[in-house]
């Protein structure tokens, strides 16, 4: 049975709220039946399925097949991240013989249980950095020796335009890792302010194990540039998966600030953009986020109806019009090998 539009938004708004840090003491309705597969396939999509069953097996409203579904995916999410837990102990522990302690963020971060421990997140990666050239070295090093191999040579691995070095994995592990000589990626760390990052990063000890961790502030600003301005560009910050946006509310709601005005609040440099006022309204509109600046309410209007493949595809191609690309054979390349790709990217983005 296929859903109205109007239906579509109502599976959407209700899974939003559902999840909300900011809705969480509240117990949410029943959704209505016929709503079941587009909630079931949204929280597929923005990876969030194994928190939705944690939030909801217990209120008794789960039809049976949806139960199965999520139960499954839950019981594969937590055998997964008690995995990477396992192969995280172990990289700490390598290091910190060698007498290194990791900077743990991102996902590795909640990995030992940090913030949100209400939530199961889908990690895809363990993210480490050490703040000193010194340290990023001995640390590959380390890893080499423990029988993590480097997914490409660094010699053929672009370090300007990359901020962490060639993944690494080991043979009958979980996770690939990626050891950051910079946090973030270069063109947004242009628009955050990193002064003093090393200076304020907080020691942390579980049983034997030694790490560090962002400041608070520091941690919500690499969340919030993750679930924005990773999505663009070419195309709309609403296809970054919720559980991205979902990672910075929760950091965020840890800070116990009552409220944002603008993305300057987090540490953003620049005056709030496109990206930012549509992120914060959707935010805000869809989760109960605390946002109190300028909004785009005909951003989160046109969640109603049916994006338009083709304003999606020139958008894209205008955005990429640039003299430096025009003029780059390796440009052209990258467009012929991932136009198929971002046309699957394009008829995604229609279908939401």
């Amino acid at each position: 049975m296929s859903l109205t539009m109007e239906e579509q938004v109502q599976a959407r708004d209700w899974l939003c709220r559902t999840l909300s840090p900011y809705y969480a003491d509240e117990t949410p309705p029943a959704p209505p039946q016929q709503l079941w597969p587009e909630i079931v396939r949204l929280s597929d999509a923005g990876l969030v399925a194994p928190r939705l069953y944690r939030r909801t097996r217990d209120l008794g409203f789960l039809p049976a097949e949806v139960e199965d579904v999520l139960s499954a995916v839950f019981e594969y999410a937590t055998l997964r991240a008690r995995g990477m837990r396992s192969e995280l102990e172990g990289i700490i522990r390598f290091l910190n013989d060698a007498g290194l302690e990791p900077v743990l963020f991102k996902g590795a971060e909640w990995l030992m249980g940090h913030y949100a421990p209400g939530s199961l997140r889908l990690i895809g990666d363990i993210d480490i950095w050490f703040p000193t050239g010194t340290e990023q070295q001995e640390a590959l090093r380390i890893f080499q020796s423990a029988a993590y191999m480097l997914l490409t040579p660094v010699d053929q691995h672009n370090l300007t335009s990359n901020h962490h070095y060639p993944p690494l994995h080991k043979e009958n592990t979980i996770a690939r890792v990626e050891l950051h000589h910079q946090l973030i990626r270069p063109k947004l760390a242009e628009i955050m302010d990193l002064t003093g990052t090393a200076d304020r990063l907080r020691p942390a000890k579980m049983d034997d194990l030694r790490y560090r961790r962002l400041a608070m502030m520091d941690g919500v600003t690499i969340a919030y540039l993750q679930s924005g301005h990773m999505g663009a560009p070419p195309f709309e910050t609403r296809r970054i998966a919720i559980a991205k946006w979902l990672d910075f509310m929760d950091r965020f709601a840890e800070t116990g600030h009552t409220h944002l005005t603008e993305p300057r609040e987090i540490g953003i440099l620049t005056d709030p953009g496109d990206i930012d006022v549509q992120l914060l309204t959707a935010l805000s509109v869809k989760f109960g986020f605390p946002y109190r600046g300028k909004i785009d309410t005909a951003y989160t209007d046109s969640w109603v109806a049916p994006a338009s493949s083709s304003s999606i595809m020139a958008h894209s191609l205008r955005r990429s019009l640039t003299l430096r690309n025009l003029l780059s054979p390796s440009a052209w390349w990258r467009f012929v090998k991932n136009f198929r790709k971002r046309l699957e990217a394009v008829l995604y983005a229609k279908s939401l």
